[in-house]
């Protein structure tokens, strides 16, 4: 008994529980009891008044039907003077029409309606009961019988008898749990945190503890076979965490390799876009001069040559140009100067530079619309060359005798940019590559296309360092793209000159 009422055991919580319970089943069963009991007598006492009123009526029918009312009068005081045992307190005798024509005693209320009572109203409360009277088939009267409250001092008897029953259980039935509780459940639990102690020190050779309940042994051998198989896996997970660090540390060479392999491309790309830049200066400076003929005149086999290298020279400069910039970005090193910036001059100027490089692949370049009269707080330079690589991959991109449309618009926060062809149109799985870097579409037949697939990853970065966005969607004349440069109108926040830098993932692509 003292280590099933050990503090704070399981044992002592369990047999507290199981007190517990007894007592509230006790109250239960003998609230029940009692509730059973309470409404029997009242439906035994119910049922006797309603049998005394039938009686009064039976008795009083042969008066009542030769309107002898003073017989009725003087029997109504006989009753009651030998009717205490039932608890009679008067008598009323109403004719058909509900008019009192004799009574006896206390008098009951007009409005008295027994339906609406609680059977409980027996113990608290006068009760009346309404008997008709029925002579030939015709309701000739009523005899109206009041009773006094019952009370509950009757009531006291059953309850008691059934209250010390229950304690009488109680009192043999904890002794008898508490006992069978320490044999079966409290002890077999304290060998078995023993066991479990042993076990969790590494003593995995404990013998099982003994137990007489199916559910204590089998949870014993479960816990045996859990701490075998803890054993077995801890030493995986030690195995597994060697293998780990050693990859961790071979991920980390790597990665330092990998970012000295960046740097190193990034220095070459820096310094031969560079060193091919004046090269190409000098060859495009000489092709004009032989075009204009500065130096002697050419035939026309001569001047087609000079045509071929001066164009080979200009896309060769666009691509060394493009290569320094993505050295730049790779670098974070690519400059953004903030100023004000004429919306109508800049898309104007590009538009006139253009139609030449328009001329040359038989595309009609135009402007859709009026330009918004704005200033834009911007890098002027940069953002022709976001519209200047546009224009320029419209241009390559499109048929012969299609049709390039450039547009601005604005609202209350922005200003739009657009410009739409009628080319071969980008599919939605090249067009997760057109913004990173090297993310050249393959068309085909891109021999007149050159380029590296650099152009469109530097707008989008120039566009978001603008606070902006570069977007693209298909043309909704079903043929081509729509290109969208979105940046904030004039009035927006102020920026300052800044550098920008390629994103991780742009770096990989």
């Amino acid at each position: 008994m003292k280590r099933l009422l050990r503090k704070g055991s399981v044992g002592r919580r369990v047999f507290i529980t199981i007190v517990a319970g007894e007592m509230v089943f006790a109250a239960v069963m003998g609230v029940t009891i009692g509730a059973f009991s309470v409404l029997s007598d009242i439906h035994q006492q119910q049922e006797t008044m309603r049998r005394v009123s039938a009686s009064f009526a039976a008795n009083l029918m042969p008066e009542i039907a030769d309107q002898q009312l003073t017989h009725v009068a003087a029997q109504l005081e006989s009753i009651l003077k030998t009717a205490e045992v039932h608890d009679v307190i008067g008598i009323c005798i109403e004719d058909a029409s509900g008019k009192v024509i004799v009574c006896q005693g206390k008098k009951s209320p007009p409005d008295t309606d027994e339906g609406v009572r609680s059977p409980l109203s027996v113990l608290t409360q006068e009760q009346t009961v309404v008997e008709p009277v029925i002579v030939d088939g015709l309701h000739v009267a009523s005899v109206i019988v009041r009773f006094a409250p019952r009370g509950v001092t009757p009531l006291g008897t059953p309850l008691l008898a059934s209250m010390i029953v229950l304690a009488t259980m109680i009192a043999m039935s904890i002794p008898w749990a508490a006992w069978r509780l320490s044999l079966d459940v409290v002890e077999p639990l304290e060998d078995l945190g023993d066991y479990a102690a042993r076990l969790a020190v590494g003593e995995l050779d404990a013998p099982l503890p003994g137990g007489t309940i199916t559910e204590i042994v089998e949870f014993q051998q479960g816990l045996r076979e859990m701490a075998e198989q803890i054993q077995s896996r801890d030493k995986q997970l030690l195995d597994t965490y060697h293998e780990l660090e050693s990859a961790y540390h071979e991920l980390e060479q790597k990665k330092n390799e990998i970012e000295q392999f960046s740097a190193v491309k990034s220095n070459f790309v820096a310094i031969a876009a560079h060193e091919i830049r004046a090269p190409l200066a000098r060859v495009s400076l000489y092709a004009e001069l032989l075009e204009e003929g500065e130096i002697g005149k050419l035939d026309a086999t001569a001047r087609e040559a000079v045509e071929a290298i001066s164009s080979a020279a200009t896309s060769l400069t666009s691509i060394v140009s493009d290569l320094l910039d993505s050295a730049l970005l790779e670098r974070g090193l690519l400059p953004i100067i903030f100023g004000d910036v004429d919306l109508v001059k800049l898309i104007e100027d590009t538009l006139r530079d253009s139609r030449l490089l328009a001329d040359a692949h038989g595309i009609s370049v135009a402007l859709q619309g009026e330009i918004p009269h704005l200033t834009l707080r911007g890098d002027g330079s940069r953002l022709r060359q976001v519209l200047d690589n546009l224009l320029s991959n419209a241009f390559k991109y499109s048929t012969t005798g299609s049709h390039v449309l450039v547009s601005a618009t604005e609202d209350a926060e922005h200003v739009y940019i657009k410009v739409a062809d009628e080319g071969r149109g980008i599919s939605s799985e090249d067009a997760s590559v057109l913004f990173t870097l090297f993310g050249r579409i393959d068309v085909g037949d891109s021999r007149d296309t050159a380029g590296l697939g650099l152009g469109l990853a530097i707008s989008a970065r120039i566009v978001e360092a603008h606070g902006g966005r570069l977007t693209h969607r298909p043309n909704e004349t079903g043929a081509g793209s729509v290109f969208c440069v979105e940046i904030p109108a004039s009035g927006g926040e102020e920026r300052k000159d800044t550098m920008i830098k390629v994103s991780g993932d742009d770096s990989d692509a």
